[in-house]
C-alpha cells in the first residue's frame, strides 16, 4: 500500500465519521417528531450557493476523473477511492446546501438544531448597509458554554416578523413548562 492508497484511505474514514454523525442527528431529529414551520429564504445564501457549485464540480470532476483513469487502467483499488472519495464529499456537503429551517424544536441550521429551550437571548440588530438585518440567537451549548446563531433577513421581510412570533410562541411555552403550568 503506497502513501496515496494511505491518504486516500484515511480520507474516506474522516468522511465515513463525519456522515455517521449527521445521519446519528437527523435520525435523532427524526424521531423527536420534527415539523418545520417554514424555511428562511435570505438567510445562508452564500454558503448554500458554494455548496451548490462544489457539488456540482465534485459531480462532474468525480465523473470526467473516474472515465479516464477507468479506460487507461481498468479496475482497481486506486479508481475505486477516487470514486469513493468524491461520492462521500457530495453527500457530505448536502446538509449546507440546504435552507435553514424554523421548526417546532427550535432553529435547524447546516444539520444542527437549536433548541428553543436552550435559546438565552434574541438580538435584533438594526439593517446593515445592504438593508439586511441581522438577527442573533444567542443559547447554551452542551458543554454549559454560550455561543451565538446568527440568523440573516432581508429589510420588511414578512419572515422576519413571522420569525419574531415564533419565536415569542416557543419561548413562552419553554417558560410555562419550567414554571409547571
Amino acid at each position: 500500500m503506497n502513501s496515496q492508497s494511505l491518504l486516500y484511505s484515511m480520507i474516506i474514514i474522516l468522511c465515513l465519521f463525519f456522515l455517521y454523525s449527521n445521519l446519528k442527528s437527523y435520525m435523532k431529529n427524526k424521531k423527536e417528531n420534527i415539523k418545520v414551520l417554514y424555511q428562511l429564504n435570505n438567510d445562508d445564501i452564500v454558503m448554500r450557493n458554494v455548496s451548490r457549485a462544489v457539488l456540482v464540480f465534485m459531480i462532474f470532476s468525480t465523473f470526467l476523473t473516474f472515465q479516464l483513469s477507468f479506460a487507461s487502467t481498468g479496475i482497481n483499488t486506486e479508481n475505486i477511492f477516487m470514486l469513493l472519495m468524491p461520492l462521500l464529499l457530495v453527500v457530505l456537503y448536502l446538509p449546507l446546501a440546504k435552507k435553514t429551517r424554523v421548526t417546532n424544536l427550535g432553529v435547524l441550521k447546516r444539520n444542527s438544531l437549536v433548541r428553543w429551550e436552550e435559546v438565552r437571548g434574541i438580538d435584533y440588530l438594526k439593517p446593515d448597509s445592504k438593508q439586511r438585518i441581522k438577527v442573533k440567537l444567542l443559547y447554551k451549548t452542551s458543554y454549559n458554554k454560550d455561543a451565538t446563531l446568527e440568523l440573516i433577513f432581508k429589510n420588511g421581510d414578512d419572515q422576519l416578523d413571522i420569525f419574531k412570533n415564533t419565536a415569542k410562541e416557543y419561548r413562552n411555552k419553554k417558560k410555562d413548562k419550567k414554571i409547571g403550568k
